[in-house]
């Protein structure tokens, strides 16, 4: 089955109890992107270890935010993107 022609960009911060269902209610897309703010609890890499890739993103409390800035990630490689909570699923 072809994927989704469309990104998924998660927004978390210390989510590490609900990433990974997260990034894999994604599966049928073609990229899922975890967008972190220095999480502490290891959900970096329980997001990368479910399929994710994974970029910082550290806030200097002007703009852009953090939804702002994802959008303008140039990793993103599809002209679709859905946001979606960590706490969410597909």
């Amino acid at each position: 089955m072809e994927k989704v022609k469309a990104s998924v960009v998660i927004l978390t911060k210390n989510e590490i109890d609900v990433i990974d269902r997260a990034v894999r209610s994604a599966d049928d897309f073609d990229q899922v992107i975890v967008v972190d703010s220095a999480s502490t609890d290891g959900t970096e890499l329980a997001a990368k270890a479910a399929g994710a890739e994974c970029f910082q993103f550290d806030w200097d409390h002007a703009y852009p935010k953090k939804k702002e800035w994802a959008q303008n990630l140039p990793q993103l490689r599809n002209d679709w993107v859905v946001f979606l909570d960590a706490e969410e699923a597909i």
